[in-house]
């Protein structure tokens, strides 16, 4: 049965706003109004005119790392995709919550690898131990920027000439309600190499721009795919097939979906 899970993650911030209380899993927002908003001692109780509880799943505090983060949120969702279940991830928050750094992580230290980075790695390491399968792992990446959406791995996109613009993708409405993007590429993926690889050069060519929060704020929606094909050796008959995907982009929102979507 389809489940949802809900999780919080609290952003370090040198001026942190002290106006919250966590319990076990429910975090407590203190909304003050300027004429009832009174500090009564020094272990952070307010009085003020609103206050939330906001119920969830779990909750990552400031100091969390990027491999609890992915323990507690991913870990279970890839397991259940390489079995043949679809699942998402999806990462929201306004500019600067730190949406792409939990999704995408950061590149100089490899402790900081995000959930896509690290889906990835596990995937292919939980495929090496099914010897008696034969495995296909297709990977695309999609932008919706600007309510246009193109494909951020088009051959075109690598081309050597500057101005060769990226390939549009439409967005049809196919059988039993599903969706089909005409226009979007599927790479293969032999290895974790050049999924690592794939992914990374899909970031690269993202719509970006400096923010007052964010130096380099992602301006579109993203949605990176694995697609998994398994068959029985020796066999045309298809056993699994299950796409990951994962969506995210810096205006609001990101989603991670295995299937997989950021955005």
């Amino acid at each position: 049965m389809a489940q949802i899970k809900t999780y919080a993650r609290l952003k370090p911030t040198k001026k942190a706003y002290n106006g919250y209380v966590i319990s076990k899993n429910v975090l407590t927002m203190h909304i003050p109004d300027n004429k009832d908003f009174v500090i009564l001692g020094p272990q952070n109780n307010y009085r003020s005119n609103f206050s939330y509880d906001i119920l969830f799943t779990n909750i990552f505090g400031c100091d969390a790392t990027q491999e609890e983060v992915f323990d507690g949120v991913a870990k279970d969702i890839i397991q259940n995709f390489l079995n043949g279940y679809n699942g998402t991830i999806f990462a929201y928050g306004q500019t600067g919550t730190g949406k792409t750094y939990t999704v995408e992580g950061n590149t100089n230290r490899y402790s900081a690898r995000g959930l896509a980075t690290r889906a990835l790695s596990m995937i292919y390491q939980e495929l090496e131990k099914r010897s008696d399968q034969h495995i296909s792992v297709y990977l695309s990446y999609l932008e919706i920027y600007q309510e246009v959406a193109y494909d951020l791995l088009n051959p075109a996109a690598r081309s050597t000439i500057p101005i060769a613009p990226f390939a549009r993708v439409t967005v049809v409405e196919g059988p039993r309600g599903s969706c089909i993007l005409r226009g979007l590429s599927l790479h293969l993926a032999a290895n974790e190499e050049i999924a690592q690889m794939l992914l990374l050069q899909g970031q690269a060519n993202r719509k970006v721009a400096e923010t007052p929060v964010n130096q380099r704020s992602s301006r579109s929606h993203a949605v990176f795919t694995v697609y998994l094909q398994v068959r029985k050796h020796d066999s045309d008959v298809l056993v699994k097939h299950g796409f990951i995907d994962h969506v995210y982009g810096g205006i609001g929102d990101k989603l991670l979906q295995f299937n997989v979507f950021t955005d």
